[in-house]
């Protein structure tokens, strides 16, 4: 039995920050006076809501003789089966599930668990027979 605790990850902070600022720019870019206050007061709404839900992020993710239980925010345990449309790679893994009711998707970034974790994680989805590459 493996239990990962995804928790928060900055890199994945600072695309959030990143892109919110962009978006912000091209709004105020676009010329348009009133149509740049309203796009900008959704995007700092957004940017708000998004931090926040990031501060009090956490999931985990179990691997419990060949089956998946997956507890993320809002959620009741459930039994989840990772399936092949998921990608893995050494910066992230994006985690796409069958089994309701659970999220469609987990994003886990390489500093949102400890690396050793991050590592186990990567090998027990490679090695498993419900990922076809």
């Amino acid at each position: 039995m493996a239990t990962f605790r995804v928790g928060r990850s900055e890199s994945l902070l600072k695309f959030m920050h990143l892109a919110h600022a962009m978006a912000l720019t091209a709004c105020w870019l676009t010329g348009a006076p009133g149509a740049a206050a309203g796009l900008s007061l959704g995007l700092v709404i957004s940017w708000r809501w998004q931090w926040l839900r990031w501060r009090t992020f956490s999931a985990a993710l179990r691997h419990e003789d060949a089956a998946w239980f997956l507890t993320a925010p809002g959620y009741p345990e459930t039994e989840v089966t990772p399936l092949g449309s998921s990608v893995l790679t050494q910066y992230c893994l994006v985690l796409h599930f069958a089994g309701r009711p659970a999220p469609p998707a987990l994003f886990i970034s390489r500093d949102s668990l400890p690396a050793d974790d991050y590592r186990r994680l990567t090998v027990l989805l490679k090695t498993g027979k419900f990922l076809r590459f």
